[in-house]
C-alpha cells in the first residue's frame, strides 16, 4: 500500500523492489526446511506424477484401441461406436449420424446422396445387387471420420469377453 501510494520518481523506484523481495520472502517461506519436509514434498511430486502418467497411459489405450478397428467388418464397428457416441455425449442417435454424414461430405468433398444413386445406377446396369453398393474410399474416409468422433467424444470401446 505505501509503494502504490508513493508518488514520482521514490515510487518507481521503490513499487518493483519491493515487489521483488516479496516474492523472494514468499518463495523462501513455500520452501521446505527439514530433509523430512523435502522427502515428503518428493513423494507428493512423485505421487501426483504417477496419477498424470495413468491418465495418459489410459487415454492413449483408449485411442490405441479405436484406431485399431478392424476394416473388414466396419458396418459393425461403425454402428456399435455411433451408439457409444450418443450415450457418451447425449446427442441423439440420428444426430451423431447426421454429423458423421456431414463430416463425410466435408472431408470427401462430395454429395452423398447423388453419389449413391449414380452408385446404384452403375450397379444396376452391370446386374449387381442394389443391396451391395459401397466405395472403398468413401468407406476408409467414413471410418477415419467415426474414430475422430469416438475420440473428440471420449468414446471408450469395451472388449468383448467370450
Amino acid at each position: 500500500m505505501v509503494a502504490n501510494n508513493m508518488i514520482g520518481e521514490k515510487g518507481i523506484i521503490f513499487s518493483p523492489q519491493y515487489v521483488k523481495a516479496f516474492n523472494r520472502m514468499e518463495k523462501e517461506l513455500m520452501q521446505p526446511k527439514t530433509e523430512l519436509e523435502v522427502l515428503a514434498a518428493t513423494v507428493n511430486n512423485m505421487v501426483q506424477q504417477e496419477k498424470r502418467i495413468t491418465v495418459i497411459e489410459n487415454e492413449q489405450k483408449r485411442i490405441f484401441d479405436l484406431i485399431g478397428l478392424n476394416p473388414s467388418n466396419w458396418r459393425k464397428e461403425i454402428n456399435k461406436i455411433i451408439r457409444l457416441i450418443a450415450k457418451e455425449s447425449g446427442l441423439s442417435h440420428s444426430a451423431v449420424w447426421s454429423e458423421s454424414y456431414k463430416t463425410l461430405e466435408t472431408r470427401g468433398k462430395c454429395n452423398l446422396q447423388r453419389r449413391l444413386d449414380n452408385k446404384r445406377n452403375n450397379m444396376k446396369k452391370e446386374g449387381a445387387s442394389k443391396t451391395k453398393v459401397e466405395d472403398p474410399k468413401l468407406t476408409e474416409i467414413f471410418l477415419a471420420i467415426v474414430k475422430d468422433m469416438a475420440v473428440k467424444y471420449k468414446v471408450t470401446l469395451k472388449k468383448e469377453t467370450a
